[in-house]
């Protein structure tokens, strides 16, 4: 693995917090890079107890716990909805939050209530597996949020850290009215790219190849669910290649709710052997896609 001060799998100068995929920067060490942005010429939007940037399931799962502590929390998201790689790739990596039939915890389980509550299209739970329409999805997650008393942003983007004194204490967001700032006496990278780490200027370390799984998963519909069970779908993969040489070697096609849609699980990029895409530049990524 290189090293390198543009990206993004490991970050030297961040503590990792108690849910998955996030730091929490403020708490950190201090970040060598000690400069103190020009970023106060923007207004000031907010200030609030904890900042969570990034509306995945790593984001929600901290925003809604500290939201049930009583801490005012707001978080940001670039997208016009939650959920994450939870919503882009049709549920498929939030599928065990019911691991054996067991709770994993209070906010998993806010999110299953919530889902239940939409009724039998909206989520599908087998003794392993948890299968989520993720339209649904997206409102059950606001639905917790505004539970718990959750401040939340869509359609914003964090583009910069403030740092001061060689600590986190802000970030500028995008929007359509333009930059503003926010200031928080915690920050927690939930961008799953370790943004705000990288624009504070942490060291960074990126990998691209076997653990760049880009375009991993999509959904079909309108699928006659009586023909599907006597389709040989590996037959079927190994004839389209022949024409379609991109067809992932492996995949599988699973019911994602009651209704006639499936969704399809592959290995993205990472089944074409040779091919190396980095999923922070953004023409490799517009490849990928």
């Amino acid at each position: 693995m290189k090293k390198s001060n543009n990206r993004r799998e490991f970050i030297k100068y961040a503590a990792g917090s108690a849910v998955t995929g996030t730091l929490m920067l403020s708490c950190a060490e201090p970040i060598k890079k000690s400069k103190i942005q020009s970023s106060f010429k923007y207004p000031l939007f907010d200030t609030v107890d904890i900042l969570v940037v990034g509306g995945g399931p790593a984001g929600i799962g901290a925003a809604i716990g500290a939201s049930r502590k009583g801490a005012k929390v707001l978080l940001i998201e670039n997208h016009a909805f939650f959920g994450g790689v939870g919503a882009w790739c049709v549920g498929m990596p939030i599928n065990q939050m019911r691991p054996m039939g067991k709770p994993r915890s209070k906010v998993h389980e806010l999110i299953i209530n919530k889902l239940l509550a939409y009724g039998d299209q909206a989520v599908r739970i087998n003794e392993h597996q948890l299968l989520c329409n993720v339209d649904y999805l997206k409102a059950a997650v606001i639905d917790a949020f505004d539970e718990t008393g959750c401040k939340y942003l869509v359609a914003t983007r964090a583009v910069d850290s403030i740092v001061e004194n060689g600590r986190v204490t802000g970030i500028v967001m995008a929007t359509k009215n333009g930059l503003m700032t926010i200031k928080a006496d915690i920050i927690i990278d939930c961008t799953g790219d370790a943004d705000i780490a990288f624009f504070a200027g942490a060291e960074t370390m990126k990998e691209t190849g076997n653990l760049s799984p880009m375009t991993l998963v999509f959904s079909v519909t309108n699928v006659d669910k009586e023909k599907l069970k006597g389709i040989n779908i590996k037959e079927i993969i190994s004839k389209a290649k022949q024409k379609y040489p991109l067809i992932p070697p492996e995949w599988g096609l699973v019911q994602i709710d009651h209704s006639h849609s499936f969704v399809i699980n592959h290995a993205g990029t990472r089944a074409f052997a040779g091919l190396t895409l980095d999923a922070t530049d953004p023409v490799m990524r517009t490849q990928a896609e």
